[in-house]
């Protein structure tokens, strides 16, 4: 099961969440935005993009998804032991691809876990 998301504030992000339909865990999430060189020019110098002033400034792809997997429970929550992360940015300055993958074996809570906190957020 697949959920849409268009933050407020970033109409130019595409945001998909994706769900066990059994379950309902989240297990992977999915994120695309294209930096047109005319914004470009709003992003902080140094080694990042070139400004939109430059001849060089093109557009650039950015894609990245996360995926969520190897569930088991830890204190009565049913959580992910395994977190995979891709960043794909594609530009014709500075193209990158990076893989980010970590094994979680040892959770600690702060405070214990209590169902009836669940939802009651302030």
């Amino acid at each position: 099961m697949a959920v849409k998301y268009t933050p407020h504030k970033s109409l130019e992000m595409k945001i998909v969440l994706y769900f066990e339909p059994e379950t309902f865990r989240h297990v992977r999430s999915e994120y695309s935005q294209t930096i047109y060189a005319t914004d470009q020019q709003r992003i902080a110098t140094g080694r990042g993009l070139p400004a939109a002033t430059e001849a060089r400034a093109t557009n650039a792809r950015i894609n990245a998804f996360e995926e969520f997997s190897d569930f088991k429970e830890e204190q009565g929550l049913n959580l992910p032991h395994t977190y995979t992360f891709e960043l794909s940015i594609q530009s014709d300055i500075k193209p990158a691809l990076i893989n980010w993958q970590f094994q979680l074996t040892d959770f600690k809570f702060s405070a214990p876990f209590n169902e009836s906190n669940v939802g009651s957020m302030n």
